[in-house]
């Protein structure tokens, strides 16, 4: 059974118990539920903890617990216990899952933004939950992007002999050709870089394959270990990132919130029938206010949030008023 399974049984069942109406028969039931695995336990104990430790739980979300009485609120409500399940038992996992931020030369957090200055006068821009290594040595200059997206401004190199500077990425190393260039690693991405050249041209070598290619000035890329994709025209928002906004044209719903859930600790719902829906404009990463009053206003959507914006559910207006 998938552990996202388990954890969404657990919520169900936390919240039948706060309703107290539990026969003998549920209780047996419960009981059998717990014991069919070590990780049943698990959930169990970090829902049971989750209860003790949000004191601040929300007013509208406690009161479907309590009340508990409609099939659609027993899904919102589990639905936010299961995102506090997983939050609240993801620190242990995080902090061994996570072990190269800690020890990299350069990271950030989600939603933090750094601006470095290499020995050499390279201008490196470092995005939200990046993590990255720097090697300099008497025969060439090099990052290792353990995941990520950095962006860099290579310095003119005055170090003789002339010292090459790459990037190396679990897909490829890629080479500078004097230039400004972004590079994407993500780990739910994580067999693939996105590579765009902003000035100059990059040369990119497979690490499987040994293929090769040059991407040139307004051309972007994405590659894995052994296959090139299809070079496509910059994407604006490689430009845009640096000021905490997403560019979104003719962008679906669902790609702007996952863009937006980068930087951001933050479980999104978006109603299946508006995953589809495109939207165009400028939306910020760290102001929710601003962002659900940019979707209300121009699409037919109603925004909720619930414990202090970790949760936000994006429904129809019409569902939103029928289930008021």
């Amino acid at each position: 059974m998938l552990q996202q399974q388990i954890y969404q049984e657990a919520a169900e069942w936390i919240l039948k118990k706060q309703q107290g109406t539990l026969t003998e028969i549920d209780q047996t039931r419960f009981e059998q539920w717990k014991q069919q695995s070590s990780a049943h336990q698990a959930a169990w104990e970090k829902a049971e903890r989750l209860l003790m430790s949000l004191s601040d739980f929300p007013d509208d979300g406690q009161q479907l617990i309590e009340k508990g009485k409609k099939n659609s609120q027993l899904q919102l409500g589990s639905r936010l216990l299961l995102v506090g399940i997983f939050c609240f038992g993801g620190g242990m996992l995080w902090s061994l899952g996570d072990q190269q931020r800690w020890l990299a030369d350069y990271s950030t957090a989600v939603g933090q933004q750094k601006h470095i200055e290499l020995e050499d006068g390279t201008q490196l821009q470092i995005n939200t939950n990046t993590a990255l290594d720097v090697h300099y040595s008497a025969e060439r200059r090099s990052l290792k992007l353990h995941y990520g997206e950095i962006q860099i401004r290579t310095a003119h190199e005055i170090h003789q002999p002339y010292r090459p500077f790459f990037v190396e990425t679990p897909s490829a190393n890629l080479q500078a050709l004097g230039t400004v260039f972004n590079v994407q690693y993500l780990k739910n991405n994580a067999d693939q870089t996105c590579l765009g050249v902003i000035e100059s041209a990059v040369k990119v070598s497979l690490k499987d394959s040994k293929q090769s290619k040059i991407l040139h000035a307004g051309q972007q890329l994405c590659f894995d270990q052994q296959n090139f994709k299809v070079v496509h025209d910059l994407d604006p928002n490689l430009f845009a990132w640096k000021n905490q906004v997403v560019m979104a044209f003719e962008m679906s719903l669902e790609q702007l919130m996952q863009e937006i859930g980068r930087y951001q600790h933050q479980y999104i719902k978006i109603d299946p029938k508006l995953k589809s829906l495109k939207v165009s404009g400028s939306y910020p990463v760290n102001d929710f206010n601003a962002l659900q009053n940019a979707l209300e206003l121009s699409y037919p959507v109603k925004v909720q949030r619930y414990m202090g914006d970790h949760v936000m559910w994006i429904q129809t207006k019409a569902e939103k008023v029928k289930n008021n």
